[in-house]
């Protein structure tokens, strides 16, 4: 009875530490979880060097289910995009097909496929490096696809990225822009270093079970 009581202890005394460590991150858009049932906007006037052609964005992507509402259901799915000027123009987007698994990116009008076989209920690292008319992907610090641009990339005076735009089952987080591209060892690193849910130093997993099957975990796909 003893030893279950230390344990229990120890369990509380690391899930406080944990909570702690999260409430005294530095507020700012890497060290947020986003739940995309509602849009989160972010002011080009925010950014460093937001009319850089030279550009990096990076996100952890956890895609619960596929269930959306029946008014999207025929929608590509979007995780995010930068749109500005006047006609609006698309500079970058991530999205997945609506009945798919196919993840997709847009820059500057050119469509490239990432991926056909996204997985869900697992957390995967997205990196989108472009450098002025040249793209690469990556995934899971892997590079997955590299792309020439048929036309250089021209950015908007002013322009908003919006994480989520349409309502999804899903959860981003480490989302970033970099004003400059990443490459491969910087891509690795950052990977590596995880994203306080999955992989890095500290991690705690809480599992909810019923008859032993696991109904809900905190982080999402801790359970994995």
């Amino acid at each position: 009875m003893e030893v279950i009581v230390i344990i229990l202890i120890v369990i509380v005394v690391i899930l406080a530490y944990y909570l702690y460590r999260l409430s005294t991150k530095k507020n700012d858009t890497a060290s947020q979880l986003y739940y995309l049932n509602t849009p989160t906007i972010i002011g080009s006037d925010t950014l460093t060097n937001p009319k850089s052609a030279r550009f990096s964005y990076t996100a952890w992507v956890f895609v619960n289910t596929w269930n959306i509402p029946t008014n999207t259901a025929n929608m590509n799915k979007v995780l995010y995009k930068a749109q500005g000027g006047s006609p609006a123009q698309n500079i970058i987007e991530l999205n997945l097909t609506s009945n798919k698994p196919i993840l997709k990116t847009t820059v500057y009008n050119d469509q490239i496929i990432i991926t056909n076989n996204f997985p869900i209920q697992k957390w995967v690292y997205v990196v989108i490096s472009v450098d002025s008319s040249t793209v690469d992907c990556y995934l899971d610090g892997k590079l997955i696809v590299s792309r020439k641009l048929n036309n250089i990339v021209t950015i908007p005076s002013t322009y908003a990225i919006t994480i989520g735009p349409n309502p999804l089952d899903t959860y981003i987080t480490g989302f970033k822009y970099y004003d400059t591209p990443l490459n491969p060892q910087q891509v690795w690193s950052y990977y590596m270093a995880g994203n306080g849910y999955v992989g890095g130093k500290y991690t705690v997993n809480l599992e909810i079970k019923k008859d032993n099957k696991v109904i809900t975990s905190f982080p999402p796909g801790s359970s994995s």
